[in-house]
């Protein structure tokens, strides 16, 4: 019997999170932070929070879910 939890486990260390799915997405979009940090009325700071994931910088969860789908928007990655 397979595991499907150790599966997805696995499958889930090899991707990127999303912040560098954002970040990623950003650079090959040759856009710049300050850019994004802009269209989403933040500062530099707290859009790098977002691309290294430290999401507790950036406040409630309601805001941090709102900054994700604006950033993905802007940078072309689907939001789920």
């Amino acid at each position: 019997m397979v595991d499907n939890a150790d599966d997805s486990q696995q499958q889930a260390a090899v991707e990127p999170r999303a912040g560098q799915r954002l970040a990623n997405a950003r650079r090959a979009n040759n856009i710049s932070m300050r850019d994004i940090a802009k269209e989403l009325h933040l500062d530099e700071a707290k859009v790098q929070a977002l691309e290294d994931n430290r999401f507790e910088v950036l406040g409630a969860p309601v805001f941090t879910k709102g900054y994700l789908r604006k950033y993905a928007e802007l940078v072309s990655v689907p939001i789920d």
